[in-house]
């Protein structure tokens, strides 16, 4: 059964609800884009150097033929000497794991985190992988990035482009603050940022994350992003929801999405709305089987179809294939005409 937020649990500042739930086990294995084997090697340090071997045949691999295409010479080689620092990092985190590190230097920037674990798999995917790049005709894009977490997407669009305008979206609070302080800090200019998650409407809305780790990959406003096991516990709380189309009033360069099961709703909103067809371009994380009884890959593509997308799609996948497992999806859409 699906846990909600009770009415009687403790307020949070501004009328939000909280509510710990314990036992339960946060699947770290599993439905997430970022890294699943890098996941399992940051998590299960008695498996770590196994888990770093089958992570190096794929994702490091990729990263760093990704990073050898980098335009920019200048780029290219600051980017792959933090390649260098990730990758002696990954091998010994089982043993710095209990290391409270709160600030990493970045390409240049300063940035505030939380959880280690989870700042390597944002580095990974973002900034070696680049599974955010794009080519635009403004030096100035409009980007809208939904799941800002603690801003390493926002880092990566201003240094592709640094006069871009950037709007985030974070709905967590204690993500949010560091979100703000990275943000301020970097003096990223034209950066709006809005502590809210994206729906089909506005309200409120249950919002899920693991209290020990904090700007987690896995918050979600879908209960079953946290399967029900053992020995974990999870944090409800509610949350200001919004329809991106409110937000929308001229042409968007790219929206990028990452917000961890809502993607259908506030895809189809847009598309009802009509301000879908002002989207040039998408890159979209979906989680196939969030629910395991739910095949709605079909629902996540008609709008696409229908507005005059093409797309394309990644998706790392563990074989042999096993039913109603989670499969995390990365689709790149962009506008036919």
């Amino acid at each position: 059964m699906e846990e909600t937020c009770p009415l009687g649990s403790k307020a949070r500042p501004g009328g939000a609800r909280m509510t710990i739930f314990a036992p339960t086990k946060i699947d770290e294995t599993s439905g997430s884009f970022r890294f699943p084997a890098a996941r399992e090697a940051l998590h299960a340090p008695l498996s770590a150097f196994r888990k770093f071997l089958k992570f190096s045949s794929t994702h490091v691999t990729a990263g760093l033929w990704a990073i050898f295409k980098i335009p920019s010479a200048r780029d290219r080689n600051a980017t792959f000497w933090l390649y260098l620092k990730f990758i002696s990092l990954l091998m010994i985190f089982p043993l710095i794991r209990a290391r409270k590190i709160s600030e990493e230097k970045v390409l240049g920037a300063t940035m505030k985190l939380a959880d280690y674990g989870t700042f390597l798999g944002l580095i990974s995917e973002i900034l070696f992988q680049r599974i955010y790049s794009f080519k635009s005709s403004s030096a100035s894009p409009l980007i809208f990035d939904a799941g800002s977490n603690i801003g390493m997407s926002i880092l990566f669009f201003k240094r592709l482009y640094p006069q871009s305008r950037v709007i985030g979206f974070e709905p967590d609070p204690q993500t949010f603050e560091l979100l703000q302080t990275n943000v301020r800090r970097n003096r990223w200019e034209n950066v709006e940022l809005h502590n809210k998650a994206l729906h089909d409407s506005e309200g409120e809305i249950n919002f899920y994350t693991d209290p020990d780790r904090i700007g987690s990959g896995k918050m979600s406003t879908v209960r079953e992003r946290f399967p029900d096991s053992a020995n974990r516990t999870v944090r409800c709380q509610t949350v200001e929801t919004v329809r991106l189309s409110t937000f929308i009033r001229e042409e968007i360069d790219l929206l990028k999405m990452d917000i961890e099961g809502a993607e259908i709703a506030v895809i189809s909103e847009l598309a009802e709305s009509g301000r879908l067809r002002l989207i040039n371009e998408m890159f979209i994380e979906y989680h196939h089987h969030l629910k395991v009884d739910e095949d709605n890959l079909s629902r996540m593509l008609r709008p696409l179809e229908e507005n005059g997308f093409g797309y394309q799609i990644s998706s790392p996948s563990d074989l042999p294939w096993a039913r109603k497992s989670v499969q995390p999806m990365l689709i790149y859409a962009y506008r036919l005409s």
